[in-house]
């Protein structure tokens, strides 16, 4: 982050996360909360630069991503499980507000909202 290549890496890490973010916002119901958390985790990214540039501690950034990242992965893997390889299921799951999966992320995230 201190290079300028690692700016331009961070700049495009950061817009992916956006991008992917908005996709989520576009799902219906419960699962654009997905968008919510990748909205934080790119603010975070932006801090963790911040603090990396002014040379202060960061360590608690890192630690917000980290349980961001961790929260993240876990959910879209339980949620991955419900639908498998059936292209039709996964869409179903996806879209559908009152489906297993979109019951599943809305759970996790009330949990998740609580720490």
């Amino acid at each position: 982050m201190k290079e300028k290549e690692g700016e331009i890496t961070l700049a495009s890490h950061i817009g992916e996360i956006t991008r992917l973010s908005r996709q989520y916002y576009t799902m219906n119901g419960k699962i654009s909360v997905i968008g919510d958390i990748l909205d934080s985790l790119a603010d975070d990214y932006h801090q963790l630069a911040v603090s990396v540039k002014k040379d202060s501690d960061h360590s608690k950034n890192q630690e917000e991503i980290n349980l961001k990242i961790d929260f993240l992965i876990t959910l879209l893997n339980k949620a991955d499980s419900i639908s498998g390889e059936n292209e039709q299921q996964y869409y179903k799951e996806f879209t559908d507000s009152e489906s297993k999966t979109s019951n599943l992320i809305w759970r996790e995230y009330k949990k998740y909202e609580k720490k």
